[in-house]
Formats: C-alpha cells, sequence, structure tokens
C-alpha cells in the first residue's frame, strides 16, 4: 500500500531510528516534532520526505542520517545543530539545512537538484559522489566570518542537465 507517516510527537532517541512509507507514502511532520538517535534512517518508495517551503522539513537530531527515495519523490530535512549525510540516493529533489557542521557522503538525484546548506562548517568526504542528474547543485556556507566549505580528497561534485533538441 501507500500509506503516509505523520510525526505527530518527538521519535526516537536511541542509538537507531527509522521512519519510512510504504509506496509513494509521504512522511511529515506536525507540533514540532524531531526525529532523534545517533543514526537515523528515512526512507519513502516514491513520496517526499517533508515537504519545500518555509518550516517544512523533516527536523532531525542525531549524528548520523541516510535518506533514500524512490520514484519522483524529495527530501527535505533540517537539523539546528551538526549532522553527517550518508550514502543516499533521491528521486527528485534534495534539500538539506544544518545550523551546525554538516559532513556529505555519497549523495545523488535522479531527476532533481541538490541543495546542502551549513551554518558553520560544510565539507564533502574524500572520495564521496555528490551528483544532481537533471539539476543544480547548490553547496553553501551560511557563516561568512569563520565558516568553510572542503572537498576532501578525490571528492566528485556534477550537476548533469541533458540538452534535448527539438524540431
Amino acid at each position: 500500500g501507500n500509506a503516509n507517516v505523520v510525526v505527530g510527537a518527538n521519535v526516537g532517541g536511541g542509538a537507531t531510528t527509522t521512519v519510512s512509507a510504504n509506496g509513494t507514502g509521504t512522511v511529515t511532520e506536525q507540533n514540532s516534532a524531531v526525529i532523534s538517535g545517533t543514526t537515523i534512517a528515512l526512507a519513502t518508495g516514491g513520496g517526499n520526505l517533508g515537504a519545500s517551503g518555509n518550516g517544512n522539513a523533516l527536523n532531525v537530531s542525531g549524528t548520523t542520517l541516510t535518506a533514500n527515495v524512490g520514484g519522483s519523490g524529495s527530501a527535505y530535512i533540517a537539523t539546528t545543530g551538526g549532522l553527517t549525510l550518508g550514502t543516499s540516493v533521491i528521486g527528485a529533489n534534495l534539500q538539506v539545512t544544518a545550523s551546525g557542521n554538516l559532513a556529505v557522503g555519497s549523495v545523488s538525484t535522479n531527476n532533481g537538484s541538490i541543495s546542502l546548506t551549513s551554518g558553520n562548517n560544510l565539507s564533502v568526504s574524500s572520495g564521496a559522489t555528490v551528483f544532481a542528474h537533471e539539476g543544480n547543485l547548490t553547496l553553501l556556507d551560511t557563516n561568512t566570518t569563520t565558516g568553510t566549505i572542503v572537498l576532501g580528497a578525490g571528492s566528485t561534485l556534477e550537476g548533469y542537465t541533458a540538452n534535448k533538441l527539438t524540431g
């Protein structure tokens, strides 16, 4: 089935927290809920994780997060602290915003843009690939005084859009 998950209160807090929706179901939050855990895994077969727009991202609090979305689903994730984004594949758009440090492993979109925003230091792990297929790639550090963007040795960044000729 295509079941939606609505997180109405804080969940997790242990070593690993997994939240997933079947099929094209979505995962959303209400009442300022936070998904927490040392390791957080978010997934859906084709629906969205969170939503675009101010205040609609999934709020998370943890050390490491993975997000996997099939089909045409997007992922919108925010944290008030630091976060490591592990290997993740998203059907459409990926937006991750961290008020603290943001470390990024290999992430890709199949048909959308990637936007990664840090409030302190943003880093792409050595050997990682960040690939926005059919979309834009944005890395932003909002700390204009001491913030940094560091690309690890052997990392690859790519935003690709095919040019289709008509006529």
